[in-house]
């Protein structure tokens, strides 16, 4: 269902009025979401790892599923995790979560219910990021917090463990992050003053 590449762009009608879509997972096994101008979230895409918000019995969808998701700002989609930031500053998680990229502190396991990172509330987050397996927030101030797989220290973290909770970045203390970029198993800062 998900396996076949299209060599022509296919026009995917919607019953919603989309603000931003996202893409996120490698290979074969992509999902997207799209933020509403209502700001609701539709997922369609692989689901093997809840990363479309949805018990794993869904398989995934073709078509987009609404998703228990008010109030959303912006989206982050690593490989099968999904992260969301509210218009209130509160930052969500849910899918994949073996090697703690979800960042709730939680032993490894996959959630379909979307769970608020408790450590990054009073932080004032203004950016989201998502590796392959790992996971940044950058606050007002341009600090930076990461979790998840560190393996290559795609945290900027020295030591190569996985960080189950968001920790504060002492690599990048001397800059002020302005953004985030990350890919599988690396990661981009912009600095600005």
């Amino acid at each position: 269902m998900y396996r076949s590449a299209l060599a022509e762009p296919t026009q995917m009608r919607v019953s919603f009025v989309p603000r931003k879509v996202y893409t996120g997972g490698f290979d074969t096994e992509g999902y997207a979401m799209c933020i509403t101008q209502d700001n609701l979230v539709y997922a369609w895409g692989n689901n093997n790892a809840c990363q479309l918000g949805q018990p794993l019995s869904t398989q995934g969808a073709t078509e987009p599923m609404l998703c228990d998701l008010k109030n959303v700002n912006t989206l982050a989609l690593g490989r099968y995790h999904t992260l969301v930031l509210t218009l209130d500053g509160i930052v969500l998680s849910f899918g994949d979560n073996r090697y703690y990229q979800l960042g709730t502190g939680e032993s490894p396991d996959y959630r379909y219910k979307p769970v608020v990172i408790e450590q990054l509330n009073d932080k004032n987050i203004v950016q989201i990021a998502a590796g392959g397996y790992h996971s940044f927030a950058l606050t007002s101030s341009g600090k930076v917090y990461g979790w998840g797989w560190n393996a290559y220290q795609q945290l900027g973290i020295q030591e190569s463990v996985n960080v189950s909770t968001p920790v504060l970045i002492d690599t990048l203390q001397a800059y002020t992050i302005k953004s985030i970029s990350c890919g599988w198993i690396h990661s981009y800062f912009i600095t600005g003053s």
